[in-house]
């Protein structure tokens, strides 16, 4: 059994159940480097915030009456399945500038987020483009998802593999924009940050909400990635986020200081904060920076059952409005049935 501790909330992780080989040599050499900092999830019930009139915007430092606190702000963005955490550092004015980036990430994820169910305040989402349209619907009380293929000069968007008895749906995604996506992820996580910790992450405030980027500091930067596990089973029905800090003993070390790690779904994100003080002296260009990347927390149980989880590795530094990118979805059936 392997256990993480928390170091703020005392909170212990108990990891029961056997490791894949792979899995349990890369959660060793992880936790060897980073200490296991809080867990933040979905509670059942919403908790107790601030007055507004006692809030402080942690984005734009903004209080009330120069900025307001009416809306709702959501810690983690609904579609990823969270409801009930919300935070009293978000102003009205910056709520909506993070949900521009929340739609981003959701249009990143294509028709997939209907696949994977993802719910927001309206229930499912319908993906719908000149090719395909893929919706959620209730069927003898039990949801399923309907594909309405459609025909574009002729040409159908999908292939039959009567052989693996699949589906391959090609499909092009909505626009988004990279970098706002990384916004996300960097607003969970400074929304997470000790507030001792704060001060030290001036610039990555800033580039949370600036518009205008230096390419310089941007263009190939691996601090931008994403390192991702896409699971082929729902494991995370609500929202879990986990904060990981270097060692002090290996304060030295050519690592980040911070990392976190984002579950929803059936997704794992794992992304490093760039711009931290600690961490001036890694911009160095003749320093290679290692990431050290933390295995989905399954056991090989699961992996027997359901196969092993798809790893990818996105670069979201790029500012600019990203068209028509493909993506390719296989589904796969036990039988065949013809409608009328």
């Amino acid at each position: 059994m392997v256990i993480l501790s928390s170091k703020i909330s005392g909170v212990k992780i108990h990891l029961n159940g056997q490791f894949t080989e792979e899995y349990r040599i890369a959660l060793e050499d992880f936790t060897m480097f980073y200490d296991f900092i809080d867990i933040t999830y979905d509670p059942n019930n919403k908790s107790s915030l601030k007055s507004k009139n006692d809030r402080v915007c942690r984005f734009c430092q903004k209080s009330s009456p120069d900025v307001s606190f009416k809306k709702s702000a959501h810690l983690i963005p609904e579609f990823m399945g969270n409801r009930n955490l919300l935070s009293d550092f978000e102003c009205d004015t910056c709520n909506m500038k993070m949900s521009r980036y929340e739609d981003s990430f959701a249009k990143f994820f294509g028709a997939d987020r209907t696949f994977s169910q993802m719910k927001g305040k309206k229930g499912s989402k319908t993906f719908k483009n000149s090719k395909i349209e893929v919706r959620e619907i209730k069927e003898d009380g039990k949801a399923k998802i309907r594909i309405t293929p459609k025909l574009l000069n002729g040409e159908k968007c999908y292939n039959i593999d009567e052989d693996n008895k699949s589906i391959i749906i090609e499909n092009t995604k909505h626009s988004y924009i990279p970098l706002d996506i990384f916004k996300v992820l960097c607003k969970i996580a400074f929304s997470l940050i000790p507030e001792s910790e704060l001060e030290k992450f001036e610039k990555l405030r800033t580039l949370i909400l600036q518009n205008t980027f230096d390419d310089k500091i941007l263009k190939g930067n691996d601090f931008f990635r994403a390192y991702t596990f896409k699971l082929n089973w729902n494991e995370y029905k609500r929202p879990i986020v986990m904060m990981f800090k270097k060692r002090l003993s290996y304060k030295d070390q050519n690592i980040p200081s911070w990392t976190f790690v984002l579950c929803f779904n059936k997704f794992v994100y794992q992304f490093f904060l760039p711009f931290c003080e600690e961490d001036n002296w890694l911009y160095n260009k003749s320093k290679e920076v290692t990431f050290k990347i933390l295995p989905p927390l399954i056991s090989e149980e699961l992996i027997l059952n359901f196969g092993n989880p798809t790893m990818e590795i996105f670069d979201f530094s790029s500012y600019e409005l990203l068209k028509c990118e493909k993506e390719k979805i296989i589904l796969y059936y036990e039988t065949k049935a013809k409608v009328e």
